[in-house]
């Protein structure tokens, strides 16, 4: 993670994760926008549409896939047990959202995004290390 760990207000993305972290909602709320991407996936498509010739003057959609922040909560209280007190207990069930087809992203630069559970116990991963050496998340 690259962010200043004195303001998460900078990557609405983390923000959103350490939020469910802090241990201060009683749901896991709404979710601001519901499609997600891991920066690497993003960053490495990036590069092969600029490396590759087919993907010359063509336009790509790209997601990983659509996700809740009740499944955030979840993947957290799967891989991080010791986090089970901070976490919302309630649940908040959320409506249907689009889809994003990518399958010109997987048929022309071989587009195959990680999953939201690695991108999830990643990021919480980084989080915990920032709490461990002393430095505020706010």
């Amino acid at each position: 993670m690259i962010i200043p760990t004195h303001d998460l207000s900078t990557n609405i993305s983390h923000a959103s994760v350490h939020q469910l972290m802090k241990g201060k909602l009683d749901t896991p709320g709404e979710t601001p926008f519901p499609f997600y991407i891991d920066v690497r996936d993003a960053a490495h498509f990036h590069t092969r549409a600029y490396e590759e010739v087919v993907a010359s003057n063509q336009r790509y959609a790209i997601t990983s896939g659509i996700y809740s922040q009740q499944q955030i909560v979840d993947i957290m209280r799967k891989h991080f047990p010791s986090l089970k007190e901070r976490l919302p207990a309630g649940r908040t069930e959320e409506s249907e959202v689009a889809r994003v087809d990518i399958s010109k992203a997987t048929r022309d630069l071989g587009f195959a995004p990680r999953g939201l559970e690695e991108t999830i116990v990643e990021t919480v991963g980084c989080f915990l290390e920032i709490e461990q050496i002393g430095h505020s998340t706010v």
